[in-house]
């Protein structure tokens, strides 16, 4: 009965609700995707919201809202392609593989002991050697093995 009313939808309502819709719909798409890809678009839709909530045209809103988004992609290109390529660098334990690191738990021939690469320790074990490994000695990553890795003697 109150969507049917004809004075409903000669007032701003309907405008400030599609685009309070549309806000809450970016963020939601933006918090679950954790990937910056709809942000403008709330900003936009907030923009709008405005407009429709001091009585702009639903022309102008909709104007509005698709060239101002198009600004905003286009203005921020550069700074979302530096955040997303300093995302890409390899900030896992893969990027240990090559550096050279301290035992600090013995690694004995077959066993698992322990390394500290930086502030971390790591668990690890030495295929390829033919004694043990003894705390303090430095070892070379090889590779990383399921939740193991994989270490030789320098």
């Amino acid at each position: 009965m109150f969507l049917t009313n004809f004075e409903f939808w000669s007032t701003p309502w309907p405008y400030i609700l599609l685009w309070f819709v549309v806000v809450v719909f970016s963020v939601m798409v933006e918090i679950n995707t954790l990937q910056i890809v709809s942000i403008w678009f709330a900003a936009s839709g907030a923009v709008s919201m405005i407009l429709a909530s001091v009585g702009c045209k639903p022309e102008i809103q909709i104007g509005v809202f698709f060239v101002l988004s198009a600004i905003l992609i286009i203005a921020s290109r550069p700074i979302v392609k530096k955040i997303n390529q300093s995302k890409n660098e390899n900030s896992t334990v893969e990027s240990l593989v090559g550096e050279e690191v301290v035992v600090t738990k013995i690694i004995k021939i077959g066993e698992i002991g322990e390394i500290k690469s930086k502030y971390e320790r790591y668990s690890a074990i030495a295929p390829s050697v033919k004694e043990d490994i003894l705390p303090s000695t430095k070892v070379k990553i090889l590779e990383i093995r399921g939740n193991k890795v994989i270490v030789d003697l320098i």
